[in-house]
């Protein structure tokens, strides 16, 4: 009896720390997609857009950062710049999730219009329950995991333009007239 006593409560546990993980993701991505909204637009159209290629460019991406950072933290005085790494790397997934969940929320028919909140809440709890699916569920959230990864790193490589006020959106099919900056042009901006 105490064995199944003891089995209950490490249940509850595991149950308990998994709601406390994945509402600090959920609300994660709220206060970035708040802080940040042009950045996280783009982000959430370079993954409604180029999928596949937001999935590999992720798998590389997660792939390589993580060996480097795991490789680092195994050298005693870089070990603190792998952590880093690694946490760069976790930080790029987070945001990452917030296209996921955009996406989700859209599938679902929550418009981002009425407010962007409710709807990465409502895709967010999807998404999120969709993890605790035996097999299929994780390697599907796997997959919007790395493929939310892969629409950041396109956002921020793209156009050379990093976290810059002004961002242009990513041209869709070859169309150019989507290029216009808010601002002045940059540098990196077509004139």
């Amino acid at each position: 009896m105490e064995r199944l006593t003891a089995l209950s409560l490490a249940t509850m546990a595991i149950i308990a720390f998994l709601l406390v993980l994945k509402s600090s993701v959920i609300a994660l991505s709220i206060w970035l997609c708040t802080t940040w909204p042009e950045r996280s637009e783009h982000i959430a159209t370079a993954y409604r857009e180029r999928p596949w290629r937001c999935l590999l460019i992720g798998l590389a991406n997660t792939v390589v950062l993580v060996f480097i950072g795991l490789l680092l933290t195994s050298v005693e005085p870089l070990a603190l710049i792998g952590l880093l790494l690694l946490a760069f790397v976790a930080c790029l997934h987070l945001w990452g999730r917030s296209a996921a969940y955009r996406r989700m929320a859209t599938k679902l028919g929550e418009p981002d219009d009425d407010g962007l909140p409710r709807a990465l809440v409502m895709g967010g709890v999807v998404t999120e329950l969709m993890f605790l699916l035996p097999v299929i569920g994780q390697v599907l959230y796997l997959g919007t995991t790395l493929r939310g990864m892969g629409a950041v790193v396109v956002t921020l490589v793209s156009r050379g333009t990093g976290f810059g006020e002004g961002v242009p959106p990513l041209p869709v099919s070859g169309d150019e007239s989507a290029w216009k900056p808010d601002k002045t042009p940059g540098p990196h901006d077509p004139v």
